[in-house]
């Protein structure tokens, strides 16, 4: 029977894709960009609890735009399709979470 799981080596495994995974993964990739690294999640999209899957209908942030942001990737309401300053709803904030990972190459 062959081996179902293949085994890949990596500098540094980071365990979940929310916020401060993506964080984590964006540092180590500028201070080491060859060395490889995985990031894992039991969810299917990035996000953590911001994860397309777990989102639903009216899920808000506490959190009022401009105050939830990476610094060195601004959270562009009118880009990602909101208005105002109010609270973020969480389907922008699963959107912002996947342009930074992508611009960040992660």
């Amino acid at each position: 029977m062959a081996d179902e799981y293949s085994t890949e080596k990596v500098d540094l495994l980071i365990v979940g894709a929310g916020p401060h995974g993506l964080s984590v993964a964006s540092t180590y990739h500028t201070l080491h960009p060859t060395s490889p690294f995985l990031i894992l999640d039991s969810a299917l999209s990035l996000g953590g609890v911001w994860a397309s899957e777990r989102l639903y209908k009216d899920l808000y942030t506490n959190n009022r735009l401009g105050t939830y942001e990476f610094p060195d990737f601004e959270m562009d309401a009118k880009k990602l399709g909101m208005e105002g300053t109010g609270h973020i709803p969480g389907s922008i904030v699963h959107d912002y979470l996947q342009a930074y990972a992508e611009k960040k190459d992660l």
